[in-house]
């Protein structure tokens, strides 16, 4: 089995995902568990706080990419969908800027 992305407007699909067997979800469980015991917990808040809004900056950077997957994928206005961009990097910035307070 497996899932499709269609593009609203034109009812085409966009791109077929193949289904994720119980082992591979299990092994990214076990790699995303991994990952956070042996990395991202013993990161300081600092670290962690600099890695968000890194992302921050990225998404602001690709805006018109990421602005593009939502108006293709669920028919979002292109001005609409950059401000949900917008609105994604202002919110990790936030925490990130206010990760050292808590």
């Amino acid at each position: 089995m497996s899932f499709q992305t269609i593009n609203p407007a034109t009812g085409q699909i966009v791109r077929t995902f193949p289904m994720a067997s119980d082992a591979e979800v299990a092994t990214a469980l076990k790699t995303a568990d991994d990952r956070y015991n042996n990395d991202w917990k013993l990161r300081t808040v600092a670290e962690r706080a600099q890695i968000v809004k890194r992302a921050a900056t990225l998404l602001r950077q690709n805006a018109d990419e990421y602005a593009g997957y939502m108006t293709l994928e669920m028919g979002k206005l292109a001005a609409e969908a950059r401000g949900e961009v917008e609105l994604s990097a202002a919110i990790l910035e936030y925490y990130a800027d206010r990760a050292k307070n808590s």
